[in-house]
């Protein structure tokens, strides 16, 4: 131990009070990849993959838009850009084909 307390292995010898804690192998590996976290969300609607484009998240099915704010994607279907053609919620393909439900 230091005199700070903290353990000689888990010092940043670079940092002069001791006090900085570099990430471990380990802990690295569990961080995942934004596209990693792109592959568990789905469409709320349609339950199929999402594709990034600029600062939405674009359903791959019914093209239906769900903005990007601060890198937190906005899934609430009434917030959504539908897209071109849709007047209504009723109108995308997965809820005239009965795949969802509003």
């Amino acid at each position: 131990m230091t005199a700070l307390g903290i353990p000689a292995f888990a010092r940043d010898p670079a940092c002069e009070l001791g006090g900085s804690f570099p990430f471990p192998s380990w802990m690295e590996r569990m961080m995942a990849s934004e596209d990693d976290l792109l592959a568990l969300l789905v469409c709320p609607l349609g339950k199929v993959p999402l594709r990034r484009e600029g600062e939405a998240l674009v359903c791959t099915r019914c093209e239906t838009r769900f903005a990007i704010h601060d890198q937190i994607p906005n899934m609430l279907i009434e917030e959504a850009k539908l897209p071109e053609g849709c007047a209504s919620l009723d109108q995308l393909p997965c809820v005239r084909c009965g795949d969802a439900k509003l």
